[in-house]
C-alpha cells in the first residue's frame, strides 16, 4: 500500500495566479485592491482632519495665553505707583512664556511630522488588511483538534506550521552541503562569509535574501515562472542560492536594511565576487567604528568587505536576482522611514541592471515590481528614485486590469514582510534556529503546481 502525503498548503504554495487564473479571481483581486485604496483615502483624509483640528486647538491656547500675557503686562504698568511685588510678576511671565514656548513646539511637530502621522496610520490599516495570516493559525488550531492520527490511516495532514519547519529544516542543510560552511573535521563549527571565521554552529543563520515569508506563489509571480532561472524542486525561496552562511547578529543588520550586499566589481558584472555596503553610515561613526560586530570584525571593516565562501566553486554563490531585490527593498525601506545619515545618492545608482549582469529581458515583472517599490517606498516614481530607467524588468509586460490587480495584491504582501523585517518581526521565524541543532526532520519536497 503506497502512503499519501496530502499537504494542507497555505498562501506561499497554491496555484500561480499565471497558470490557469480565471478572470473572476483578477476581478475579486482588483475590487479587494479598490476597496482598500479607498479605505486607505479615507483614513489619510481622516487623520489630516484630525491634526488640522489639534493646530487649531493650539492656535487658540496661544492666543488665550497671549492675552493672559497683556493682561499681566497691563496689570504691572497700572501699579507701578504702588510699588508692587515684582518677582510675582516676573514669575507669571516666565510661566505664560514657558507654556507659550511648550505650545509653539507641539504645534510644530504637528506640522513637521503630518505626512509621518498619516504614514503610520496608513501602514497601521494595510497590517490590519493581512488578517489571513491570523486565519492561517486558526486552520491549523482546527485542523490540530482532530487529534491523532488513525493507525491505519492512508492520509495524513500536516499543517502549514510543521510544512514550512520541514521546508526550512532540509533547505537549511541543504545550505550547509551547497556553500560547504561546515568546518572538516568539527561538525560544531559553521562558516561565516562576512567576518570569514569558523563559529559555534549555534551561532551561524542560513539567511534568506528574499524571506520566505513573501510566499512561493508572489515569488513565482515577480520573479519568473522559468525552470531555468529557479530551483524547479524547491522554488525561489527555498532554493539555496537564496542563502548567505553569516554569522547571527549580521543577519539582523542584513533584516534591519543596515547593510546590503552588491557585486564587488562594476566594471565585470560577470564576476562572482560580492562585497558589503553600509547603508546605515552611524556603523562607521567614530562611536561605532572600533567596536567589534562578532569575532574579529569591527563596524569600520564592514563597508567594502568582500564575501568569503568555502566551497570554491563560483556557481556556488547567491543568485543576483535575489541579491539585487533585497538590495533594493533595503533601499525603499530606508526612504520610507526617512532614515538619517545614508549615502542615498551614491547607492541607489547601483541598482540599475548593467552593474548587475541582467540579461536584456529582465529578471522581475514590470508592474510588480514597480507597485511593490512604490508600496514599499511610498514613492510615486520608481525610476526617479533610483536614478534610472535601465532598472532589469521585463520592457514589454502587458499591462491590464488582471496584471495590475495581481500586481497589486502581491504589493501588498512585500510591503507587510519588509515592514516586518524594519520593525523586528521575525518574518523567517525558522531562520532563528541555529543550522548545527536542526532536527532530523522528514523532507518536505516543494511541489512545482
Amino acid at each position: 500500500m503506497i502512503n499519501i502525503e496530502l499537504l494542507l498548503l497555505d498562501a506561499s504554495s497554491q496555484e500561480s495566479p499565471t497558470e490557469d487564473s480565471p478572470t473572476q479571481a483578477a476581478t475579486d483581486r482588483k475590487h479587494f485592491g479598490g476597496v482598500q485604496a479607498d479605505y486607505e483615502s479615507e483614513m489619510v483624509e481622516r487623520m489630516r482632519r484630525r491634526i488640522s483640528r489639534q493646530v487649531e486647538l493650539i492656535d487658540n491656547q496661544l492666543s488665550q495665553l497671549n492675552m493672559a500675557r497683556q493682561h499681566w503686562l497691563r496689570s504691572w504698568e497700572s501699579s507701578v505707583e504702588k510699588r508692587p511685588d515684582r518677582a510675582r510678576y516676573e514669575a507669571q511671565l516666565a510661566k505664560i512664556e514657558g507654556y507659550t514656548q511648550l505650545a509653539l513646539l507641539e504645534k510644530h511637530r504637528y506640522k513637521t511630522n503630518r505626512n509621518a502621522i498619516v504614514g503610520h496610520a496608513v501602514d497601521v490599516v494595510t497590517a490590519q488588511a493581512s488578517r489571513r495570516l491570523e486565519d492561517d493559525r486558526l486552520i491549523d488550531s482546527w485542523l490540530q483538534s482532530y487529534g491523532n492520527t488513525p493507525a491505519t490511516a492512508q492520509l495524513v495532514f500536516r499543517t502549514n506550521a510543521q510544512q514550512r519547519s520541514a521546508l526550512h529544516s532540509d533547505w537549511t542543510r541543504r545550505c550547509a552541503d551547497f556553500y560547504a560552511t561546515t568546518k572538516p573535521g568539527n561538525k560544531a563549527a559553521q562558516w561565516c562569509a562576512i567576518t570569514h571565521e569558523y563559529h559555534p554552529a549555534s551561532q551561524i543563520r542560513m539567511a534568506h535574501i528574499v524571506p520566505s515569508a513573501l510566499g512561493e506563489l508572489n515569488a513565482r509571480y515577480a520573479f519568473g515562472d522559468d525552470p531555468a532561472e529557479r530551483d524547479v524542486a524547491h522554488g525561489h525561496l527555498y532554493d539555496v542560492r537564496n542563502c548567505i552562511p553569516m554569522a547571527e547578529y549580521l543577519e539582523k543588520l542584513l533584516d534591519k536594511a543596515q547593510i546590503a550586499i552588491v557585486p564587488a566589481d562594476a566594471a565585470n558584472p560577470s564576476s562572482s565576487a560580492l562585497v558589503v555596503r553600509t547603508l546605515d553610515a552611524a556603523l562607521a561613526s567614530s562611536a561605532w567604528a572600533d567596536m567589534h560586530v562578532c569575532g574579529a570584525l569591527r563596524y569600520a571593516d564592514l563597508d567594502g568587505r568582500l564575501l568569503e565562501f568555502k566551497h570554491p566553486s563560483p556557481e556556488h554563490r547567491p543568485r543576483l536576482r535575489y541579491l539585487h531585490w533585497a538590495f533594493c527593498m533595503a533601499l525603499l525601506r530606508r526612504q520610507r522611514h526617512a532614515c538619517i545619515g545614508w549615502q542615498a545618492d551614491a547607492l541607489k545608482t547601483l541598482a540599475q541592471r548593467r552593474f548587475w549582469g541582467s540579461p536584456e529581458k529582465g529578471w522581475y515583472r514590470r508592474t510588480t515590481f514597480l507597485a511593490a517599490a512604490r508600496r514599499v517606498g511610498g514613492i510615486e516614481d520608481v525610476q526617479g528614485f533610483f536614478g534610472t530607467d535601465q532598472l532589469p524588468v521585463h520592457p514589454t509586460d502587458e499591462e491590464n486590469d488582471g496584471e495590475a490587480a495581481v500586481a497589486s495584491d502581491v504589493a501588498e504582501d512585500v510591503l507587510r514582510v519588509e515592514l516586518g523585517r524594519t520593525q523586528g518581526n521575525c518574518q523567517d521565524e525558522e531562520d532563528s534556529e541555529g543550522c548545527g541543532e536542526i532536527e532530523n526532520e522528514g523532507v518536505e519536497e516543494y511541489y512545482d503546481d
